[in-house]
């Protein structure tokens, strides 16, 4: 059987991913696993500069955010945050504040995602 990570209605570009990890799924593992350790520190940094109005950290956040969920095929995400960044760039606090909750839930979601993903196919190799 096939080794795969996320499905299709997921909408994670992993095989490409992958391809980029030298076709490795274990290395992407590990980049994935980075991802949502490093996560839970993007949360953090993101509230606490939204409530200090400190919109540079606030958008050198956001670009680390860019950048490490394209690297792991949450292109969506990255996307998002891309916008979060631009408004910054633009000096729009308020358009990066309108949307910081929509972009932290998407956080979220995406490492809620990877955790149930990571498992389903731990349980699936052992099944096999």
């Amino acid at each position: 059987m096939a080794d795969y990570l996320f499905l299709p209605e997921d909408k994670v570009t992993a095989k490409e991913c992958i391809a980029a990890f030298d076709n490795s799924i274990d290395f992407y593992l590990l980049v994935l696993n980075s991802f949502v350790k490093e996560s839970a520190k993007i949360i953090e940094h993101m509230n606490v500069y939204k409530k200090a109005n400190d919109m540079e950290q606030y958008r050198i956040t956001v670009h680390g955010l860019k950048s490490s969920a394209a690297s792991v095929g949450f292109t969506g995400l990255s996307e998002h945050a891309k916008e979060s960044e631009q408004c910054c760039k633009a000096l729009d606090w308020n358009g990066a504040v309108a949307r910081h909750d929509a972009l932290l839930k998407e956080l979220k979601e995406a490492i809620a995602l990877i955790n149930t993903r990571i498992s389903e196919r731990q349980e699936r190799l052992q099944s096999e």
